[in-house]
């Protein structure tokens, strides 16, 4: 999914996030023409999704579609249909490409480490003085959204080259990562192993 697509359900997200619960990730059997079942705040990953290499469960995907429910109640069912999967980006050697980037330690928590649980976006204070986001965790908790300076990684990283670049292929998938940080933190070990975008970013860089 292009990334600009995937800042775009982030921030509906995190508008979301600021209304009252959170829905509680588990996983169970499901029909293999969905990949997740709502049941008001409880959200069902299926544990025997038909996974091949056209078609995966994603969480974004299941975000995307989780937004556009006009209401959720304690008795809202939904169930969210398997989609194809998209195809993985393809940097076609840009790892040879470099970008300027410093690690800034201003830009990360002014207390506490991550995944930090938080109430609201002031519980998010960084070292500069301003708030970072308070966010779902699909855990039913909500916690501070890192920033990429946060990242374990990218201070070494950057720190490493003497002219404070790095590079264009970890950039992205640092960027990305700083996403999906708090899922692959606080998700139950099954629904990080069944959606393939989650367990993507809980890995090691590439």
């Amino acid at each position: 999914m292009p990334f600009k697509l995937l800042l775009i359900v982030l921030k509906l997200w995190i508008s979301y996030s600021s209304q009252p619960g959170c829905p509680v990730i588990s996983c169970k059997p499901l029909s293999k023409k969905f990949c997740a079942e709502l049941n008001g705040k409880q959200l069902f990953i299926n544990s025997d999704p038909p996974f091949s290499d056209d078609y995966a469960c994603s969480l974004l995907q299941i975000v995307t579609a989780y937004n556009q429910i006009p209401k959720i109640t304690p008795t809202t069912r939904y169930e969210f249909p398997v989609r194809p999967k998209p195809k993985p980006d393809d940097f076609g050697g840009y790892n040879s490409w470099h970008i300027k980037y410093k690690w800034n330690e201003n830009n990360t928590l002014a207390e506490g480490t991550h995944p930090k649980p938080c109430q609201i976006d002031k519980d998010c204070l960084l070292i500069i003085g301003e708030y970072g986001f308070c966010n779902c965790g699909f855990d039913g908790n909500y916690y501070c959204q890192p920033k990429i300076d946060d990242i374990p990684g990218v201070r070494e990283e950057s720190k490493d080259n003497n002219d404070n670049t790095m590079a264009l292929e970890h950039w992205v998938w640092y960027k990305r990562k700083v996403n999906y940080y708090v899922w692959t933190k606080v998700l139950p070990e099954c629904a990080i192993d069944l959606l393939y975008d989650v367990k993507e970013y809980s890995r090691r860089k590439p």
